[in-house]
């Protein structure tokens, strides 16, 4: 990133823009632009969980962040340990990060709100002095598109909120394994279902393998699921009336869209600070999450089979349900 800089400074010269916005990795953009005497604020597009945890991390490694419970904690302090010590350019995680933090002017903001994430907010005027602001969920409305009309049809055909979406978002590639669990489970659920797959482009593996034995030829059979392969029109599919869940690694976008739409998660974190994001749904009650097996952390298809059908069928998941529609209503004003 850094190497783009003089590329940046002449685009800054050139528009004389009033403000720059940056993330977390570009600290030097902020520099840039207090050369040309532009104010620059650090925009968090994570969650305030994941922003407070990292900050926290940063700036008092030894004290224990005050939300999480013991084993909860231990898992995360790995992986915060892990993302915060490697190095680009000679410069740790932590330390761009911080900076970044420490360059902003006056405020920060961050893509979330009030309603989901007050506690979160609340910690951060105790790790800084500028002021958190958060800019609500920011999701994009959705475009119609000639090669959504498949899905959609499909979608129609079904009874109002039968139906779970299942996708793992752009960055993680599930391995062979949790791609056969999480399959095996839908049809275990028998819960109609839309799931998107993604190889890895670099794995000779194909959608056949990718699945278990005689998995396309029972959806297609029964008509109780749909492969999709590659980009989806997520927005459009989570506020479609047909849609009882969302299946979700609960990356910060996809949880906010899904939350902002009102459809539960059922929540499986694969990488990064997903648990946290998934955390945060479980604790407000808008989702549940998927168990792992507690000696290896394998998924297991009877688990997700068994939380499906609790979100989607089950009368004890009605709280889930009418929590998250009243949660959407309370973002979207």
């Amino acid at each position: 990133f850094e190497d783009a800089k003089p590329a940046f400074c002449n685009i800054l010269e050139t528009l004389k823009p009033t403000l720059v916005m940056y993330d977390l990795f570009q600290p030097w953009a902020a520099e840039a632009a207090y050369q040309y005497h532009i104010a620059a604020v650090l925009f968090l597009t994570i969650s305030a969980v994941a922003g407070s945890y990292l900050l926290h991390n940063i700036i008092n490694p030894s004290l224990k962040y005050p939300f999480f419970e013991s084993d909860f904690l231990d898992r995360e302090n790995k992986k915060i340990n892990r993302f915060m010590h490697p190095t680009a350019n000679g410069t740790l995680n932590k330390d761009r990060n911080l900076k970044a933090f420490e360059l902003s002017c006056k405020f920060v903001f961050i893509k979330t709100s009030r309603e989901i994430e007050s506690k979160y907010l609340d910690y951060f005027p105790s790790l800084m002095e500028n002021e958190i602001v958060p800019v609500g969920p920011l999701v994009q409305e959705s475009i119609f598109k000639e090669d959504d009309t498949k899905i959609m049809d499909w979608l129609s055909q079904k009874e109002p909120w039968s139906v779970v979406f299942v996708s793992f978002g752009s960055e993680y590639f599930l391995s062979k394994d949790e791609m056969h669990e999480i399959a095996s489970g839908l049809l275990l659920s028998e819960v109609s279902f839309i799931r998107v797959l993604r190889l890895h482009p670099d794995e000779k593996i194909t959608i056949e393998e990718a699945l278990p034995q005689g998995f396309a030829e029972e959806i297609e059979r029964n008509n109780k699921g749909m492969l999709v392969q590659g980009w989806v029109p997520q927005a459009k599919i989570l506020r479609h009336g047909r849609i009882g869940g969302f299946l979700s690694h609960c990356g910060w976008g996809s949880a906010v869209e899904g939350m902002v739409f009102g459809v539960p998660i059922i929540a499986m974190p694969m990488v990064y600070e997903q648990s946290r994001n998934a955390k945060v749904v479980v604790d407000i009650g808008m989702g549940m999450d998927v168990p792992r097996d507690k000696i290896n952390q394998r998924l297991r298809r009877e688990e997700v089979a068994r939380v499906i059908k609790h979100v989607l069928l089950q009368e004890e998941g009605k709280q889930i349900r009418r929590k998250a529609k009243e949660m959407s209503e309370r973002m979207r004003r």
